[in-house]
């Protein structure tokens, strides 16, 4: 197998409103189906908008509490999955020369659709296909899969006229509703208990050739597919990471150590990933740190109380930092930006400090 195409992007992983949106109309829009997410319908509704994975899950969550129906993404796959809109991606697959091609799409580009999934691709003798990782889902990690699968199942069953011999592989136990599973995935042989989730062909199937097969408009959609995992990377960048990584721990001061042991890479490479985007942990660590104090001190705080939440364990090491980014003690720069006279504050009345 290849190596994972993780298309660089990173938490929080983005699903296209589509999906919940289509899921509250199957459902019957039933009451609660948002509830606990934070959205709004009009946020479904929104035209080529996202939301986040972790609120994705707790749709498909509530919509089996709603339904009473533990398979019900099962039905939302076989109903809805092969027919939702998936913008270039779908136009690729179904332009493809061959199912081979239209497989190793899913593995380039399926990313995009759901960015909290990885693929790699899989290569052996008779067979060739998709291998999927997915981040943590909790309680709806199955439920994502099923419609995840039944998706793609859907979609190289709609490039072919004849049936194709399809496994599935799936790394979970049977779940106490697995009849359900042959009635869903038709054709498909799902099994279970594998180390790894996969989506198989025969390597015969896969130089079959796709019935509306289009060199030009596969080329075109191709194109467009590559611009928007561009686009993909640069929002998910790892200076973005890093940013986010910070914001999400406010009160602890990471060392590049800690973040390099946080994203799973070595202090060294960080550094020279961040060297290339033109950027340094040192740089974004003070930009963060100084956009958070003048935050802080804007809501009056005391200086010992905006270095305590920084995560200084000294104060007199926060009065250094500011008054090296701005060039006075930050009582001094608060008053500056505020047009106020220096008010009593621990920071002036020691000054021998900062």
């Amino acid at each position: 197998e290849s190596a994972p195409n993780r298309g660089e992007c990173t938490p929080p992983a983005m699903v296209p409103n589509i999906y919940p949106l289509q899921f509250h109309r199957f459902l019957g829009a039933p009451a609660g189906f948002l509830d606990g997410t934070g959205l709004e319908l009009a946020d479904l509704e929104r035209l080529g908008g996202t939301i986040e994975f972790r609120q994705y899950c707790r749709i498909l969550l509530n919509a089996r509490r709603c339904s009473g129906d533990e398979t019900i993404a099962l039905r939302l796959g076989a109903a809805l999955g092969p027919s939702l809109t998936h913008g270039p991606l779908s136009v690729a697959v179904l332009s493809s020369p061959t199912l081979r091609h239209a497989l190793q799409l899913a593995y380039r580009f399926g990313f995009l659709r759901l960015q909290a999934s990885h693929y790699r691709w899989v290569a052996e003798p008779g067979q060739v296909g998709v291998a999927i990782t997915l981040d943590p889902a909790g309680e709806a990690r199955t439920m994502v899969l099923e419609f995840l699968l039944l998706s793609l199942v859907g979609v190289m069953n709609r490039v072919q006229s004849r049936a194709i011999e399809v496994r599935v592989e799936v790394d979970y136990p049977p779940p106490p509703y697995s009849p359900a599973y042959a009635e869903a995935f038709g054709n498909a042989e799902v099994s279970f208990g594998h180390r790894r989730i996969r989506l198989l062909v025969p390597d015969s199937s896969g130089e079959l050739a796709i019935g509306e097969s289009d060199p030009g408009t596969y080329a075109a959609a191709v194109t467009q597919c590559e611009r928007l995992l561009r686009e993909a990377r640069r929002r998910g960048s790892l200076t973005t990471r890093v940013r986010r990584l910070l914001a999400a721990n406010p009160g602890r001061l990471w060392t590049v150590n800690d973040v390099a042991a946080n994203l799973h890479m070595s202090t060294r490479t960080l550094q020279r990933k961040l060297n290339g985007e033109g950027s340094s942990y040192k740089n974004l660590l003070e930009d963060w740190l100084f956009a958070e104090s003048r935050r802080l001190l804007a809501e009056r705080l005391t200086v010992e109380a905006v270095a305590s939440m920084l995560g200084y364990a000294d104060v007199a090491n926060f009065r250094a930092a500011f008054r090296r980014w701005t060039g006075r003690p930050p009582a001094a720069w608060r008053s500056a930006v505020s047009g106020n006279p220096d008010t009593p504050d621990r920071d002036t009345a020691k000054p021998s400090g900062a």
